[in-house]
């Protein structure tokens, strides 16, 4: 066979074979089925007092189905763990104790990737305690293994309550497939509390509560250790902020997952104003 006979022909192969992996994949894109649409409150990563902090870490798998569960067949629909460090991700065949998400985290930055999968399909990922989307997060192929990187929102990251250990629901379509998650870091709101002078919390995040302890003087307490960590306190919505004064924070005696705040006056005497307090660390 002549060069160019030879040339043309491994080009036409490479077509075909483009062609029919491409089929495949478009046959299971057009074949989905919308779904409802969500339902609640879908502000997930700017529903809290500012957008949510992203925070890495050393890639953890946290769902291998060929070491946990077999794999998901077609139309299967799945809940599972991504928070704490529960036994469900040994029983998952993730990392034994989870990869370190905390409860408050409200998303992760993870890599899914569709494994030996017998046909062409398409896989959905939401959150646990919401209606199932109509939009996809992976369309898979038999030819190899197809994965895709990208933000989903766990269970619970809107305010709605969760069943334990169920933070996200998969489901798979057409053909059945072994499904790995390794995740590369997590979403969590801030440590964050915006109170009122008379010491209401207003509006917080991260387990925020607020006492006032006596004129001008306040204290705020958060979920975690944050004796070392910087914090900030500033103008608030409450109370017309500190319009007319200023604030200070430390930390609070006795208490490392809080701070105290004090409020003043124009002349530096201690007096009850509203304040916004944001911890960072």
């Amino acid at each position: 066979m002549k060069v160019w006979k030879k040339k043309a022909a491994a080009v036409a192969a490479a077509i075909g074979l483009s062609a029919s992996i491409g089929a495949v994949a478009a046959s299971a894109i057009g074949s989905q089925d919308p779904g409802p649409a969500p339902t609640g409150d879908t502000r997930i990563l700017g529903n809290g007092i500012s957008e949510n902090k992203y925070v890495p870490i050393i890639p953890c798998r946290i769902l291998d189905t060929r070491k946990g569960y077999g794999k998901f067949g077609v139309g299967t629909q799945k809940a599972i763990d991504v928070r704490g460090n529960e036994t469900t991700f040994t029983t998952q065949g993730g990392n034994p104790g989870g990869c370190g998400i905390p409860d408050g985290a409200t998303a992760i930055e993870a890599t899914v990737t569709a494994v030996s999968a017998s046909s062409g399909g398409y896989l959905r990922a939401w959150p646990a305690n919401l209606v199932e989307p109509n939009a996809t997060f992976l369309n898979y192929t038999p030819s190899f293994n197809v994965g895709n990187t990208g933000t989903i929102t766990l269970c619970g990251a809107n305010g709605l309550p969760c069943v334990a250990n169920q933070d996200l629901n998969l489901k798979t379509n057409f053909g059945a497939t072994h499904l790995v998650i390794d995740v590369a870091g997590y979403y969590q709101q801030p440590l964050s509390a915006n109170v009122s002078s008379a010491g209401d919390l207003v509006r917080g995040s991260r387990g925020a509560n607020a006492t006032r302890m006596s004129t001008g003087t306040y204290r705020v307490a958060f979920n975690r250790n944050i004796s070392q960590c910087t914090y900030f306190a500033g103008t608030a919505t409450a109370d017309a902020g500190l319009n007319g004064g200023f604030a200070s924070v430390t930390n609070a005696s006795g208490n490392v997952a809080a701070v105290t705040v004090l409020t003043y006056n124009t002349a530096g005497a201690l007096v009850d104003k509203g304040f916004q307090v944001e911890v960072i660390c």
